[in-house]
């Protein structure tokens, strides 16, 4: 290409025409075309190099990308995990599946994402019967996801082996006759061929499969060591409801919710520590039987209506049951027309540290014979009393119980006495959490506030209540200085 010479008149001239629409003029024109086939071939020239020099450089992203994947494999070789013996790779595969296996599956979720990292990882986590042997099925709403969830389940205790499992279910639906016919036999197969696994159950639901497994001989249930049982039909005919609990050795820990069984002589109540029956038609009667038997427990929550018909089995306040390791015992009671509800003052309880006692009917009134049995550890930490208790009895109750950190009497009112000698740290030195009820946000609630400000400031080395509710009768809007000190950082609320 021959090069040209542009005068700088003819340049200004073709630029001002290219830009503002000037006129160009005609001796210009063949210049203007020599220009256009000049850059036409130099545009030509770079997009040949630009050719050249882009597989230049794809040649050398694809080197690029062979020697990282490379350098991957030659990390990977000497990577610490390949050291760990499999051992230890199945512990850290078990510390990373702490949570139930969920049906259905989410595969998204360990051990499911750690089977599909390599073949190795994969024998590894199928052969760790840990990892497949707590499972969790949340919803069966009908016999078509009843009967996918239990094969599911089935294929995961074949991966668990022999080892123990952990099994529960939420059935929201109760097979009938006909169609769940199937289910019913797939379930109780299920249930029957593992009951000798199970080391926890719980069942939320009725179904004649759970029946068939709790009516199993006694001892075929050896491992279990904690049942849950919730919204099951007890037959009063079905003699032998629980027989598969009779001789169950590990068994510490049962619950049961809406539904008691009506023969309860098959569950081993002497070995349990931790005991729950709420939300059934169960009488006082019943529960004081219950505990009688109960020995060795740690943690007990009954619900019942009180009754007149109690056998005391001989006991009395001078002669009472010991359940020496009891800690929590939390009672809600319903009250029929009978007798006082007494009992309580015939136990023993050298470990409490934890008491709930409600009676949300308001229809009991707290007896002043109950006050030794819950102060008489020294060691109680947290108290809730939901019943008709009068000042001078809650004040002894308070004055028993130095080492109180939480105390939750809200229907029930404190006299200035008490909030005097709280504010000093007489009474409640190392409570840090209160709840209570006050008449007015008035006189009163200002010593309540001037008792809770004296123990976060003051030098008497009390405590600072550092949640606090207030149950107003009648509910009112805030009071400005509660309001400040939400403000402040308290935290401070109206309970409904």
């Amino acid at each position: 290409m021959e090069d040209f010479c542009l005068f700088p008149e003819d340049h200004k001239a073709i630029v001002s025409a290219a830009t503002n629409n000037e006129f160009l003029p005609a001796s210009l024109h063949s210049t203007v075309h020599r220009l256009i086939t000049d850059t036409e071939r130099s545009t030509e020239l770079l997009d040949d190099e630009i050719v050249r020099a882009q597989a230049v450089i794809d040649r050398l992203h694809n080197q690029h990308s062979r020697l990282v994947s490379q350098l991957q494999d030659y990390r990977t070789v000497v990577a610490p995990h390949r050291k760990l013996p499999v051992e230890m790779l199945r512990e850290i595969f078990i510390t990373c599946s702490r949570d139930p296996l969920r049906i259905p599956v989410q595969l998204d979720r360990a051990p499911w994402t750690l089977a599909r990292v390599c073949s190795k990882w994969r024998r590894i986590a199928l052969s760790t019967t840990a990892l497949w042997s707590n499972i969790h099925v949340p919803h069966i709403y009908d016999s078509k996801s009843a009967k996918k969830y239990i094969q599911v389940v089935r294929a995961l205790c074949d991966y668990g082996v022999n080892s123990p499992i952990s099994l529960d279910v939420l059935l929201n639906y109760r097979p009938g006759a006909g169609a769940d016919d199937d289910v019913v036999k797939e379930l109780t197969q299920l249930l029957v061929v593992s009951a000798a696994r199970l080391e926890h159950l719980s069942f939320h639901g009725d179904c004649l499969s759970i029946h068939s497994l709790l009516s199993l001989p006694p001892g075929s249930m050896q491992k279990l060591s904690s049942l849950k049982l919730a919204d099951l039909v007890f037959a009063t005919s079905r003699s032998d409801a629980c027989t598969a609990l009779h001789n169950a050795p590990n068994l510490r820990r049962v619950t049961f919710i809406y539904t008691l069984p009506s023969k309860m002589d098959d569950i081993p109540f002497s070995q349990l520590t931790h005991l729950t029956i709420v939300k059934t038609e169960m009488t006082s009667a019943t529960a004081f039987h219950i505990l009688v038997l109960c020995g060795d427990l740690v943690e007990c929550a009954l619900h019942f209506k009180n009754s007149d018909q109690v056998k005391l089995g001989g006991y009395t306040q001078s002669k009472t049951k010991t359940i020496s390791q009891l800690k929590v015992l939390r009672l809600q009671v319903a009250a029929d027309q009978g007798a006082p509800f007494l009992w309580i003052s015939f136990l023993r309880l050298p470990s409490l540290v934890d008491f709930r006692f409600a009676n949300f009917d308001r229809s009991l009134e707290w007896h002043p014979s109950w006050t030794p049995v819950i102060t008489h550890s020294g060691r109680l930490e947290n108290l809730d009393l939901c019943v008709n208790i009068s000042a001078p009895d809650l004040e002894e109750v308070l004055g028993g119980t130095p080492n109180l950190l939480e105390l939750d009497v809200s229907p029930t009112l404190l006299l200035i006495s008490v909030i005097s000698r709280m504010s000093r740290g007489d009474l409640l030195p190392h409570l840090k959490s209160l709840r209570w009820c006050i008449l007015s946000l008035s006189t009163e609630s200002d010593a309540c506030l001037d008792m809770l400000e004296s123990r976060k400031h003051g030098g008497n080395g009390a405590a600072h209540i550092a949640e606090v509710g207030f149950s107003l009768s009648p509910p009112r809007l805030y009071h400005p200085r509660v309001k400040k000190l939400i403000e402040d950082g308290w935290d401070m609320r109206f309970l409904a």
